[in-house]
C-alpha cells in the first residue's frame, strides 16, 4: 500500500482519512514544514553548534557518547592514517615494513568499528527466505570481521606507547 505525504501528516496529526481538497494539502504541507522541518532544522544547526563547541573545549561532544565505539574507530582510524601518512620513524625493534602492516592491520580494524551499524534489513523484501538468507551471508562476514578486529585491538594495545611521529 502506498501512503502519501497527506496521509502520513494525517496519521501524526491524528485526524480521520477523509478526502482533502488541493487546497488543504499546500495548507497542510506548508504548516507542515514551517512547523516540523523549520524547527527541527534550526535545532539541528544549534546542537551541532553546541557540539562544534563541545569538542573544541574537552575533545569530544555529548553525541560522540550515543555510539562511542563507532566514534573512537573514526578518529583512531584517521589518526592512525595521517601516522602513517607522516612517520618519520618506526619501533626499533621492527623493521619499517612490518611497522606499515601493524599499523594497517590497526587502520583496517578500527576501519570495521566505525563502520559497525550501517548494515540493516530492508523490510520491504521481508520474507523468511530473504532473511535466513541475509544473516546466513552475514554470519560468515562477522566472524571474519571478529577475527579482524581483535587482532587490530591486541595490536594496538601491544604498539600503544609506540604511537607517536
Amino acid at each position: 500500500m502506498y501512503l502519501s505525504i497527506i496521509d502520513l501528516i494525517r496519521w501524526f496529526k491524528g485526524d480521520s482519512w477523509k478526502p482533502i481538497s488541493r487546497d488543504e494539502v499546500y495548507e497542510e504541507l506548508l504548516r507542515y514544514l514551517m512547523e516540523g522541518y523549520f524547527i527541527f532544522d534550526i535545532e539541528m544547526v544549534l546542537n551541532k553548534v553546541k557540539w562544534f563547541v563541545q569538542r573544541g573545549r574537552r575533545g569530544w561532544a555529548d553525541c560522540d557518547l550515543w555510539n562511542m565505539d563507532n566514534h573512537l574507530g573514526k578518529v583512531i582510524s584517521e589518526m592512525l592514517k595521517e601516522l602513517k601518512r607522516i612517520q618519520h620513524g618506526y619501533p626499533a625493534y621492527l623493521e619499517e615494513e612490518e611497522w606499515d602492516e601493524i599499523l594497517d592491520s590497526m587502520i583496517k580494524g578500527f576501519e570495521l568499528v566505525s563502520d559497525m551499524g550501517n548494515d540493516f534489513i530492508d523490510i520491504s523484501f521481508v520474507n523468511s527466505e530473504s532473511v535466513k538468507s541475509w544473516f546466513k551471508d552475514n554470519y560468515q562476514r562477522e566472524i571474519e570481521n571478529d577475527k579482524i578486529l581483535k587482532r587490530s585491538l591486541k595490536l594496538f594495545a601491544e604498539h600503544f606507547l609506540n604511537l607517536s611521529d
